[in-house]
């Protein structure tokens, strides 16, 4: 059970501003990791780029294939979210994508890859209206994350979009991407991060046609 609690919103007024922020017991957890690690990777912190550097070798393999991540991605999961089965735990699962999809997006990015409040549906919204020559294909690959019927399929579609706003300076909230991905492994919350993600990246993107649409309007004065 992905337990939720309400942590800080947007500023009051501010454009197109999403529901109030909310992580569940894993997505605080892996909050305060990333605060510290984007903290010193931003001052240039040698350890911190080597720490990166470590989990994105992550990236794309399971949780037991990179013992050398594990002091990162295990150690984030609280104890009320293990288990003691053979197999990796959801939280675990969902804590190693999300810190080592971090690590790829922040790579050689000289401003916060961790945006709080920010979703992945969000930033893929500001990522197709990025650049509108590839604004389809965002879509279809945002379509093919919401689509994908395992965790593997949607983290290798995320992957492709992760490596595009990385070159767009685009990033989004990797903590509540690690609650997101905890509840995709639930059937019965699944649908929910669906639909949540849909809606923010339609909402940007169409929010964004409509302001372009008036302004284009008032300086014709038509």
């Amino acid at each position: 059970m992905n337990t939720t609690t309400t942590d800080t919103a947007e500023p009051e007024g501010a454009a197109h501003a999403q529901r109030p922020r909310r992580l569940g017991t894993l997505g605080h957890a892996i909050d305060r990791r990333l605060e510290r690690l984007q903290k010193d990777y931003l001052s240039g912190s040698p350890s911190a780029r080597g720490d990166l550097a470590r989990l994105r070798r992550g990236v794309g393999k399971g949780v037991a294939d990179i013992p050398e991540v594990w002091e990162y991605t295990l150690t984030a999961v609280p104890k009320a979210l293990q288990w003691d089965r053979d197999e990796p735990c959801p939280a675990e699962l969902a804590a190693h994508a999300a810190l080592t999809l971090y690590a790829a997006n922040q790579q050689s990015m000289p401003i916060p890859a961790h945006r709080p409040g920010i979703s992945f549906g969000r930033a893929a919204g500001e990522l197709a209206r990025a650049n509108e020559r590839s604004g389809q294909a965002v879509a279809r690959r945002f379509t093919a994350v919401t689509a994908a019927g395992s965790m593997r399929g949607i983290l290798t579609h995320m992957q492709g979009l992760i490596a595009q706003m990385r070159s767009e300076g685009i990033g989004f909230d990797y903590a509540r991407l690690a609650d997101d991905l905890l509840d995709l492994l639930d059937p019965v919350r699944a649908s929910r991060v669906r639909l949540a993600w849909g809606r923010d990246f339609y909402r940007i993107t169409t929010a964004t046609d409509e302001d372009s649409d008036t302004t284009t309007t008032e300086s014709t004065g038509e």
